[in-house]
């Protein structure tokens, strides 16, 4: 016979204080301190203390316990993965923008355009296949500059027609060396002073070089620039043309094309995608060989300026990133406001040539082109504009892939709400940061006015887009909200434009179309509604039936009570009926009213 087995003694706390219990020695348990801490001198802390466990039944429990919760933790995972997976993704991660399926052929003033730049001018508002404006009319501008002398008369003695006081002149160079030349050093000052200086005490110009002509077409672009003359730019660009500016290369020739594309490129819808003017910096650039080291002439600073400014001011991917390789890396890297411009366009350009081969790097490039706009220290309020503009353009290069996408999904015919709705609140928010920025460069418009202009053209692309769309549906509330946000925009701008103008007025057109088919269609479907009071009755009595009815009725009992429901509001209607149109009705045979509705004919 097995001896008993010891009762097991009940677990019980400690009250031995935490030092007498580290030694093992026998404790007073007197509080707040014990005899030996006391005597020590130490600190006496009691800390409950419960003996561990070794019933091994308990353990056991534990363990099966801790099993059983995780093989519940690894079916809810799996339950949520699998839930997970099931929701459709709305808005994919990687962009994949095929070019080639927006294009579309376009005839732009007698000639078809099979292919275009995705950021150009003419596939901001060609690439719509549903935009209801023509494309064409778009891009026939009128003038908005005075008139001035006759192209065919003398160069100086048209120059001498319009030039200022000299007083103008001394205080339009101050005024482009403190708000331009820091961002656009593209000149040498002392050459520049010394010429400048002699039109000042001479302004006769009976006779000029090339290269004094060259300084004062300057002058001239400054004046324009500082907004102390208004000039044609095609009337400069005469002068350049018949002076062979253009097909001289040299560095002050190429200053001189540079500030005529910073006064004269951005505000005209051009249907090109690279102008005249650029292919000729494009060209004089390469010829002068500006993207390799000249270590050993005396104006290589000048010379890596003006190959950063032919970048910074030319179409983004108008030159082969292999030029730009070779000039990264023998120049080092600083933080001027031209080197943080060029940075921000090279990245640009990535984008630009991710977009046109369909190539998986786009998510990156923009990544890059994110941080250039956003990593940079700025000082002055100057440098400040200039980084806002950086994200500006950002911003904009974000919301016109955003478009893309948006049409290339409707071409596959999937589904747009969510992309729709992304594009309204990215519409909105690009609004807002437009209007904000024009105020932060209202002093020196010229600086920013390409970032700005390619702004105000999408968001006149967007608007086009999205009410043709909006005027399918007859949706004429979203289209006048559309009116009213581009009309914001264009009237902050600070500039007039034609084709601003040309928008509203297809807008408005558009809202009429919507309004006139709402009309008639209203007008169609009130044709034999009956009278508002009866109405009213038969809305009351349909709902007195319906509350009778209850969730629970079988479909054989549900069936019955509507008929039975039905029945008694054919009778109130017909009462009704009689007393409104007493003169059309009488009774039939069987006690019925019957309504002789050719009466009312």
């Amino acid at each position: 016979m097995k001896p008993p087995s010891k009762a097991s003694k009940p677990h019980r706390i400690s009250h031995v204080c935490d030092h007498c219990r580290l030694r093992k020695l026998k404790c007073s348990k007197d509080k707040p301190s014990c005899t030996r801490c006391t005597k020590l001198g130490l600190q006496c802390v009691y800390t409950p203390f419960r003996q561990s466990t070794r019933d091994p039944t308990t353990v056991k429990a534990l363990e099966a316990e801790l099993t059983y919760v995780k093989a519940q933790l690894a079916a809810c995972t799996k339950a949520l993965s699998d839930a997970q997976a099931s929701i459709p993704v709305q808005m994919p991660k990687k962009r994949n923008i095929c070019w080639t399926n927006l294009v579309r052929p376009i005839n732009v003033h007698g000639v078809w355009r099979t292919y275009y730049a995705p950021f150009s001018d003419l596939a901001l508002f060609a690439r719509d296949p549903l935009s209801k404006i023509r494309v064409e009319d778009l891009f026939v501008q009128e003038n908005e500059f005075p008139k001035l002398p006759n192209r065919n008369e003398d160069i100086l003695l048209s120059m001498r027609r319009i030039l200022p006081e000299p007083q103008i002149l001394r205080e339009n160079k101050l005024a482009f060396e403190t708000n331009y030349y820091q961002n656009y050093p593209f000149y040498n000052i002392t050459t520049f002073e010394e010429i400048h200086e002699g039109l000042i005490h001479d302004p006769s110009l009976t006779e000029a070089s090339t290269t004094q002509i060259c300084f004062l077409i300057m002058t001239f672009l400054m004046l324009c620039l500082t907004e102390k003359l208004a000039i044609d730019p095609d009337l400069i660009d005469g002068w350049i043309q018949r002076a062979r500016i253009a097909s001289d290369p040299s560095e002050e020739n190429l200053a001189c094309l540079l500030y005529l594309q910073l006064y004269s490129s951005p505000l005209r819808l051009c249907p090109t995608s690279k102008t005249r003017l650029s292919n000729d910096i494009c060209r004089m650039a390469l010829e002068l060989g500006l993207f390799t080291p000249a270590s050993c002439l005396v104006n290589n600073k000048l010379r890596q300026n003006l190959w950063m400014g032919c970048v910074v001011l030319a179409e983004p991917a108008a030159f082969h990133e292999h030029f730009i390789k070779m000039f990264d890396k023998e120049v080092p890297t600083d933080n001027s406001p031209l080197a943080i411009s060029y940075r921000f366009n090279t990245n640009l350009s990535n984008v630009w040539n991710s977009v046109v081969t369909a190539s998986d790097a786009l998510e990156e490039d923009m990544v890059s082109l994110s941080s250039c706009s956003k990593n940079q220290t700025h000082d002055t309020n100057q440098e400040g504009a200039l980084m806002a503009s950086c994200r500006l353009s950002f911003a904009t290069t974000d919301f016109n892939l955003l478009i893309m996408q948006f049409l290339q999904e409707e071409f596959h015919v999937r589904d747009t709400r969510f992309l729709r709705k992304r594009l309204q609140d990215l519409f909105d928010e690009l609004l807002e940061y437009f209007l904000n920025f024009l105020s932060i460069v209202a002093t020196h418009r010229y600086s920013y006015l390409s970032q700005t202009v390619f702004c105000l053209k999408s968001l006149a692309s967007y608007v086009l887009t999205m009410s043709s769309r909006y005027a399918r549906e007859n949706r004429h509330i979203e289209i006048t909200e559309l009116h009213q946000k581009f009309l914001q925009a264009a009237q902050a701008f600070p500039f007039k434009l034609d084709w601003c103008d040309q928008i509203c007025r297809s807008l408005d057109d558009t809202l009429r179309d919507v309004n006139s088919s709402s009309s008639d269609f209203s007008d169609d479907v009130t044709v034999g509604i009956l009278p508002d009071s009866l109405l009213e009755e038969y809305t009351g009595a349909f709902s007195t039936g319906i509350d009778e009815l209850s969730p629970s009725l079988s479909h054989e009992s549900f069936e019955s009570i509507l008929t039975d429901s039905l029945t008694g509001l054919n009778g109130q209607l017909d009462a009704r009926f009689a007393q409104l149109f007493p003169d059309y009705t009488s009774s039939s045979t069987d006690g019925e009213i019957d309504f002789d509705f050719d009466v009312l004919h």
